[in-house]
């Protein structure tokens, strides 16, 4: 069975929100799409990382600010 293209975009849309913050190291894209409890992990640097969505303004191009 095929999946509806309306779903594909919306997925797809979501994910665009995601890679967004990320490199632009701004949550505010990705905050809608959390809970304010949820938990990130993920590696940065070469370490894992983990903690709040609220991290990512610290994080750009996968390096943390310094």
């Amino acid at each position: 069975m095929r999946a509806n293209i309306a779903e594909y975009k919306a997925v797809e849309n979501a994910a665009m929100k995601f890679v967004k913050s990320v490199a632009e190291g701004n949550s505010t894209y990705a905050k809608e799409l959390f809970v304010d409890e949820a938990v990130l992990f993920g590696y940065l640097d070469g370490k894992l990382e983990h903690g709040s969505i609220t991290i990512l303004p610290q994080c750009r191009y996968g390096r943390r600010r310094q």
